[in-house]
């Protein structure tokens, strides 16, 4: 198929026919459009392809690696992306080329992990696990889209350090100024929360920032401000270029403010990391700059499509990371619809105008950003103007405070002064946000849309813009369809889940949690100690059933060993622990679906005895070694057997009516 549509456009390409018709001139712009996608389509393939090569095994062999990104410490363990280089197999060195997710012991490790650190360890290699919940987000797939298809965790006296610095020399040196620049905020009294602020808005690091803080931020709309992004670099350039200005009269002279205002914005990309935000902004200064310099005026909708092949270019699989689709969907709101939404209203005095600025620019950008918001998070931040009208200001301010702090450190009075208003700057930002989080209704959750529906979302948004351009018939008749499918698209699955009725076993280690849904309800039964595990698998899954109603039902007091649970035509058995009955004359055993062990039992024929099944489910909560008894036992008999642990959730539909 890509093959005969590659046909397709190389003859639409070389036909005057279609080239020199003004009214057919559509067609040279969708087929060039349809070439650049189907040869991202084939690089795409070819790279996961070449990431699905796996080397596994779990018993164990020594590698030699790279690590390839900066570490990150958890409470007890340092988390490392690697790139193994070499492989000790049967007493010689294979070469090899992988990247692997590493959880490496905290305790007693003989060095901290830098980045560039060349390590030889041993451990057991195996895949990434799939989600075992319904609906649960892939992180397999996550990494799988950076490469990384293998993980293992290494022992602290599995690991030694051969050589430092081995990595890329730029990056190196990128994140020795990040490092730098980081100790010049601690070294002047910042630190604590506005520290982890900081260095995420100034530095691209994100990594000590608390849950509750990155939440609360979430939850307002204003998350861009913690990611390095156009913003970041814009103001970065307009100082650059401000102090330059004299480097404008001749041509040689706009060469070297040219090559400056490169080196400093593509130098900035660096050191925050390089994340798809920020190489989005800097690959379209980049064009601008280029355009300038040739005196030539581009449009930016050409300077944000090249940025975009540029960086697909590089890595095609940047096109599936959440920050780049929202990075990209943001602007391409603001440039469509800003202009349109600030002029409406005519607000005269530069003050105000300012204001109704930001106003139009927040609007313009969740009118981008929103079918991708709700698709991915589930949510949508209702106080979100309140909250840039205040943030986005402050933080402008804050990374130009920033700037001037780095600039002026080796001046003890005016850094004691500069920083003392950051750090203010910050507490006020922080404070404004968990202010405007505890708002009732701040924020509207647990919205489910599918992704036809997204889709649709982003088709209605972009005929309207087009018709209120152009005034197009036919562009509003498309948006009319689109509104039209999207009623019959919810209405559709309204109409499915209103009538779902099925009992569902979750995977969460350790514990045993059923779930009846029925219709937008769901009863919660179990054991469980810990609510966020519980909530993290389970709640993706009732939020794209349409669950708007939650009983939890938790046992107290005694704990019966046994549990006969009816649920419309499905009846099933709950063993929770110590079931054992000595063999009884029983005529006629009671029909369950399945029966559901969450504890130790003796004998499963001790079950059997009272209950008829063909199918048998085991607990997350039994010990694997139990849970492979019984499961041979199950075999044995020729009766189905679901492991929850090694399987993933347990689904059982109420479809058929019972036959007795």
């Amino acid at each position: 198929m890509s093959g005969l549509l590659l046909l397709m456009a190389f003859f639409i390409h070389g036909v005057p026919y279609f080239q020199n018709s003004y009214p057919r001139r559509w067609i040279f712009g969708a087929t060039t459009s349809v070439l650049i996608f189907l040869l991202g389509y084939i690089l795409a393939g070819a790279q996961i392809k070449s990431n699905s090569r796996q080397m596994i095994n779990e018993a164990g062999e020594i590698f030699s690696a790279i690590i390839i990104r900066p570490p990150e410490e958890k409470d007890k363990s340092f988390k490392l992306i690697i790139q193994i280089r070499k492989m000790k197999e049967d007493n010689h060195w294979k070469t090899v080329n992988q990247k692997c997710l590493v959880y490496c012991e905290k305790n007693r490790l003989p060095f901290v992990p830098e980045y560039g650190d060349l390590i030889l360890f041993h451990a057991g290699i195996k895949r990434v696990d799939p989600p075992m919940n319904p609906d649960q987000f892939d992180y397999r797939k996550y990494l799988q889209n950076q490469g990384v298809t293998i993980q293992c965790y290494i022992r602290s006296a599995d690991i030694v350090l051969l050589k430092k610095n081995r990595g890329n020399p730029i990056i190196s040196f990128s994140l020795r100024i990040r490092n730098f620049l980081k100790q010049i905020l601690v070294k002047n009294g910042i630190k604590g929360e506005e520290f982890a602020v900081l260095s995420a808005i100034l530095l691209g690091d994100s990594r000590n920032l608390d849950a509750e803080l990155r939440q609360a931020y979430a939850a307002t709309g204003a998350t861009h401000i913690l990611c390095v992004s156009g913003l970041h670099v814009g103001v970065i350039y307009l100082i650059i270029s401000r102090l330059l200005q004299f480097l404008e009269r001749r041509k040689r002279d706009r060469i070297v403010r040219t090559v400056i205002l490169f080196g400093v914005i593509w130098l900035y990309a660096f050191i925050t990391g390089c994340s798809p935000s920020v190489l989005r902004a800097t690959a379209m200064f980049t064009f601008i700059l280029f355009g300038k310099l040739m005196e030539r005026h581009t449009s930016v909708f050409n300077s944000i499509a090249a940025s975009a092949i540029f960086l697909l270019c590089i890595d095609p699989l940047m096109i599936l990371n959440l920050g780049f689709q929202l990075s990209y969907m943001a602007v391409l709101g603001i440039v469509l619809f800003q202009p349109g939404l600030s002029s409406v209203i005519m607000i005269s005095g530069k003050f105000f105008r300012a204001i109704w600025d930001l106003v139009t620019v927040s609007v313009a950008a969740q009118i981008g950003t929103f079918p991708l918001v709700l698709y991915y998070f589930h949510q949508f931040p209702t106080y979100f103007l309140v909250t840039n009208l205040v943030v986005i200001p402050l933080s402008s301010l804050i990374i130009y405070l920033g700037i001037l702090l780095f600039a002026v450190s080796w001046i003890p009075w005016v850094i004691f002064a500069v920083s003392y208003g950051l750090n203010f700057l910050v507490k006020i930002m922080n404070g404004t946000i968990r202010l405007i989080d505890h708002i009732p209704g701040s924020v509207v959750k647990d919205i489910s849309i599918s992704t036809t529906d997204m889709i649709l979302f982003l088709v209605l948004t972009a005929s309207l813009f087009v018709f209120f351009q152009q005034r197009n018939r036919i562009v509003f008749l498309l948006s009319l369809l689109s509104i039209l499918l999207i009623l019959v698209s919810r209405t559709f699955q309204k109409y499915l889940f209103q009538t779902q009725s099925k009992v569902v076993v979750y995977h969460v280690p350790k514990t045993s949690i059923q779930a009846t849904l029925l219709s937008d309800e769901c009863l919660i039964s179990g054991t469980w100690t810990d609510d966020k595990l519980s909530q993290m698998n389970t709640q993706s899954h009732h939020i794209s059933s349409w669950i708007r109603h939650k009983q939890y039902h938790l046992p107290h007091g005694r704990k019966p060993i046994c549990i006969i649970r009816q649920f419309r035509n499905l009846r099933y058995m709950e063993v929770k622990a110590g079931f054992h009955l000595e063999p009884l004359n029983i005529k006629s055993p009671l029909s369950v679906d399945f029966i559901l062990i969450s504890g130790p039992i003796r004998r499963l024929d001790d079950c059997l005895v009272l209950f008829d099944t063909r199918q048998v489910v085991l607990a997350p909560s039994l010990n694997r070694r139990e849970a492979a008894r019984i499961a041979v036992d199950a075999e044995k008999r020729g009766i189905k057997c679901h492991n929850v642990s090694t399987e993933g959730a347990f689904v059982k539909e109420d479809i058929l009516p019972r036959l007795h």
